[in-house]
Order: structure tokens, then sequence, then C-alpha cells
């Protein structure tokens, strides 16, 4: 049987695009919303590190802090991302970061930028994966490095440290060796009501959009 087009594709590509962004957002809210208790975390670490690297070499790969992570909204605009922090086991416990943040608009304008600061975690999960053995790690012992996911709570300030309003940000790390499928790679971050929810797709060569969670001994 022949399918018939679609009367309308733009509208119900735009219609399908505005239901998904309402659901996304529907569970981020009552994700930073609900009471939790203790964090999962694997193999019972204390303390973990979270970073958004740079890979300063991809044969061998070799992972330092100090790198970039993108996502976009439904609209082609997008934010830029840096940060490093800790988090602990259990919602109580002390978590730390900060980064640097920049939006653009869809012609590539920045629009905006500053700073952010970790204020909640709202959960952490490890998950299977870890590094090839080839891999350098000049952040950690390369064995104390997870996949996971992370959803905090952050405030964002301006250049002049004004105050911009406050968000979320989540970080995946899917290791090369072994981790789920169902595991992305990347960022995904609000701020107030904009939503940049799609992270960008890493690609072999290009060296952004990896976030690593380390056990911190």
């Amino acid at each position: 049987m022949t399918h018939l087009a679609a009367p309308y594709p733009e509208r119900e590509a735009t219609l399908r695009r505005t239901v998904l962004r309402l659901a996304l957002t529907l569970v981020i809210f009552m994700v930073a919303t609900t009471t939790y208790g203790p964090v999962a975390v694997a193999q019972q670490a204390t303390k973990m590190r979270w970073d958004i690297i740079t890979l300063t070499s991809f044969t061998p790969p070799t992972l330092k802090e100090g790198g970039v992570a993108f996502a976009s909204a439904t609209d082609g605009s997008f934010m830029k991302l840096t940060g490093s922090g800790t988090l602990g086991i259990r919602r109580a416990d002390p978590v730390t970061g900060r980064g640097e943040w920049e939006t653009f608009d869809v012609g590539n304008k920045s629009t905006g930028k500053g700073a952010y600061t970790v204020t909640g975690l709202v959960s952490f999960t490890a998950a299977p994966g870890t590094l090839p053995p080839q891999a350098i790690d000049t952040i950690s012992d390369k064995a104390d490095a997870r996949s996971g996911l992370a959803v905090m709570r952050i405030a964002y300030t301006k250049e002049d440290g004004s105050p911009v309003g406050t968000g979320i940000l989540v970080l995946s790390c899917h290791q090369p060796v072994g981790a789920p499928d169902a595991i992305f790679e990347g960022v995904i971050a609000s701020q107030g009501y904009g939503m940049d929810f799609h992270h960008a797709l890493t690609m072999h060569g290009v060296d952004a959009n990896h976030p690593v969670f380390h056990v911190a001994r």
C-alpha cells in the first residue's frame, strides 16, 4: 500500500518538538523538586569528582581537565559550558563545582556569558564502563574513572557578577569500554525558562562534549 504524505509536515514536526520539550522539561522539574534518599553510587564510593574534559591526544586518548561541551535548544540557539567539581553519595553531602557558560544565537553570535556555581545535587548514579587500557588519565587514576549520570542545581551569574537565574545541569558519561548503549555522552542544561536539551553528539577526532566521573580518594 502506498503511504500518503502528511498534509502538514512542518506543523507536525513543530508539534513533535514542542511535545518533546514540554515532556523533558516536566521530567527535569519533577526530578529537581523531588525529595530523595541516598544518592546511588556504584561500589560504595564516598565522594566523586566530575569534569568536562579535554582530550589533548586521541592516540592514545589522553584526558585532561578544562574541556568544553555544548547543548542546543529547539530554536537552534546553543550554550557552551566548562566546569568541574565534586559530589557526595547523599543529598546532604557537600557538593561543589563551578564553570563558565556562554550562549549563542542561531547565527553563532554570542548573546551572554559568565559563570555558574553548583548549588545542590539532585541525583547521581554510577554506571558500568571503563577507559581503554591505552588511555592516559592526567586527572586521576584511570581505574577510578566511571560512567554515570549526574543532575545538579546551578546558579548563573554574568561577567560582572550579577545574578542571571538558576537552572539544572545534567552530565552524562559513556565510557568507551563496557558502557551500556543507552547512556549518552554530553551535557543538558537549563537557564531560567530556556532549555538546551539537545546534547551535542560526540564525534571521533572532535575534542568536545566529554564529561567524566572519578572516584575521589
